[in-house]
């Protein structure tokens, strides 16, 4: 969706910039968008274009140095206040392995923004602060955003395609 600024550049090209503004209109007219993966780790401080879409769509982003994406086997649970959002219809608890981008940050209690699932590892390739190393605790890992027509979804995981083998992990996507 967002191709890289050039060096030392802080903004898009007009025909760039229309083509976001054009992407933006249809989603605001209903049309979704899911980030997986690595494009939830966006560098928001040198391009604040990207920044500003990635909260009006998904009410959060990425933040260099605070953001993570541990590897490791994960423990995933839907979150019981979103139980009843249609995404997580059928899903249940799973463990896996993955690198799961995570830690986003955005407006506190955001009414728009559903927090979907939670997950923690006892063992990755990362620390929390104040943890013993590679454990990380109990975290969102996925939300959904709906403002008016508009819906976002980001997912942090889906490194690991062998995934795609557990059931739960499936009906999530």
């Amino acid at each position: 969706l967002f191709p890289p600024l050039p060096p030392g550049e802080k903004t898009y090209d007009k025909e760039t910039l229309d083509y976001l503004s054009q992407l933006d209109a249809l989603h605001k007219a209903g049309m979704g968008i899911m980030i997986l993966h690595w494009g939830v780790a966006v560098n928001n401080e040198q391009n604040p274009t990207l920044r500003n879409y990635y909260l009006s769509w998904f009410g959060e982003t990425a933040m260099e140095g605070y953001t993570q994406n541990p590897l490791g086997f994960w423990v995933v649970t839907p979150i019981k206040s979103a139980r009843k959002h249609p995404i997580l219809n059928g899903v249940d608890r799973w463990i896996y392995k993955d690198e799961i981008f995570s830690r986003l940050v955005g407006p506190p209690g955001d009414p728009y923004r559903t927090n979907l699932l939670i997950g923690e590892s006892p063992e990755t390739n990362q620390s929390e602060a104040g943890s013993p190393r590679g454990v990380i605790g109990p975290r969102v890992i996925a939300s959904a955003y709906e403002k008016g027509e508009a819906r976002g979804i980001l997912w942090g995981g889906m490194d690991f395609h062998s995934a795609l083998l557990n059931e739960n992990y499936l009906r999530f996507l």
